[in-house]
């Protein structure tokens, strides 16, 4: 679990949050496409990593879903609010549509996003 939660937030969550703010939340004006074009590279060259990681198995916790999955989708769920195309890695796509529609991930859903 320890890998994979400091995967995302070493490899991950940084480029991440500079795509989030050069792309959408900063008014245009304040934003940097430089800052964003790198970030969004780093992200993607992460990306592979999860996508070779997902063929070998069908959760980052191995045989079933567990912490290791919480602690990355925790993170990837940030690529939905800003529409990400992930089509480009369809075993994190697939994995993160599946670890966001599961039951207690909705529920958390409506307490944050109502």
């Amino acid at each position: 679990m320890l890998q994979w939660t400091f995967f995302v937030s070493n490899h991950v969550e940084p480029p991440l949050i500079d795509l989030y703010h050069n792309r959408v939340l900063y008014p245009p004006e304040q934003r940097n496409t430089v800052v964003a074009d790198k970030a969004e590279k780093e992200l993607r060259e992460s990306l592979v990593t999860l996508e070779q990681e997902l063929a070998c198995n069908p959760f980052f916790g191995r045989d079933q879903w567990g912490m290791a999955d919480f602690m990355v989708a925790s993170v990837l769920y940030l690529l939905t609010r800003i529409n990400t195309d992930l089509t480009a890695y369809p075993k994190p796509d697939a994995w993160l549509v599946a670890s966001i529609n599961r039951p207690a991930a909705q529920s958390a859903r409506k307490l944050r996003e109502t």
